[in-house]
């Protein structure tokens, strides 16, 4: 890839080899709404995809369009779309064509090697390594990304475990203050219950028996909003469902081939790692959900329960 910028078009200019994909320098794809990708012509042709966004704003709308690119005029074969504020202002055309047209024949910006075996990953960045000048060259291994995001899900998963902590402690607050006050409130009907031989215990009882049922109840409303919830909220995060109720990231829709018939959706390998992402709940988390709902149901009755068990039968049944 060659990438570079025109101030006078205001785009970010991709020069790339002719393929069926629509990757950015940072991994993202965009996605053909009209036309045809460039892999249906040579590196050198003048040609050009160009971002929706860019486009409108220039009046450049239809496929057979063309435009001047630094004196050269290049002719649209596609418009793609863009989740991304700077993608849309993109216009991708052949590697040669790019570097022939800013005068950077040789240049470029990015290399990406495919390895054909996961077993060969190392060999070739250290054969790279050994071979390239690495004070011209920046070599990235696929394990450095893999770094990156793993430091990025471990520290997102120490701000949920802060986040639950939080939860849990403010949960028993509020199931204390809740039932303190219904403690107060239920003075004579405590007295009531002690004057007719209730035991402590059994005052104690069904305090921590409605609480129970209560904290229950809630948890079981939790995880029914979360196994609804959670697949809309991955979805949201790594894609969209399709018509066919799959879930699966935009990818380039289908293309006419030179022979008439329809080719089948392009996807980038991102995509497909990211359409194997699915939300579900596990039988542990189920427990852990009880369990903590059990555990604040605990903490946050104790008090007011056995503050109950010592009230006076006379000095509560006085209370109107």
């Amino acid at each position: 890839m060659l990438q570079t910028k025109d101030p006078e078009l205001f785009a970010l200019i991709h020069g790339v080899d002719p393929t069926p994909e629509i990757v950015f320098m940072d991994g993202s794809s965009g996605n053909l709404s009209e036309g045809v990708t460039l892999d249906y012509y040579n590196d050198s042709d003048p040609v050009a995809l160009i971002g929706s966004t860019w486009g409108s704003e220039n009046d450049i709308t239809e496929v057979g369009d063309t435009f001047m690119l630094n004196g050269t005029e290049l002719e649209v074969i596609g418009i793609f779309e863009s989740e991304t504020k700077f993608g849309g202002y993109s216009i991708f055309i052949p590697i040669k064509t790019a570097q022939e047209v800013y005068g950077l024949e040789g240049n470029l910006s990015q290399i990406t090697v495919t390895v054909d075996n996961m077993e060969n990953v190392d060999f070739v960045y250290n054969f790279m390594t050994d071979n390239l000048d690495t004070d011209e060259v920046d070599i990235v291994h696929p394990s450095d990304a893999n770094e990156n995001v793993i430091d990025s899900l471990e520290s997102i998963a120490g701000s949920s475990e802060v986040s639950a902590v939080v939860a849990l402690g403010v949960g028993c607050i509020i199931i204390f203050f809740i039932m303190t006050l219904i403690t107060r409130e239920r003075r004579r009907e405590i007295g009531t219950l002690k004057a007719i031989g209730a035991s402590d215990f059994d005052v104690l009882k069904q305090f921590m028996v409605e609480t129970m049922t209560i904290a229950l109840i809630g948890a079981i409303v939790g995880l029914l909003i979360a196994s609804i919830g959670g697949n809309a909220i991955a979805n949201a995060m790594v894609g969209e469902d399709n018509d066919d109720g799959s879930n699966q990231t935009k990818g380039i829709p289908g293309r006419q081939q030179q022979d008439g018939s329809k080719a089948n959706d392009q996807t980038s390998p991102g995509e497909e790692a990211l359409n194997s992402i699915s939300y579900g709940l596990s039988g542990e988390s189920i427990a852990y959900a009880f369990g903590v709902a059990v555990l604040m149901g605990i903490l946050g009755v104790l008090y007011p329960a056995i503050h109950a068990t010592r009230m006076k039968p006379v000095e509560a049944l006085r209370d109107e």
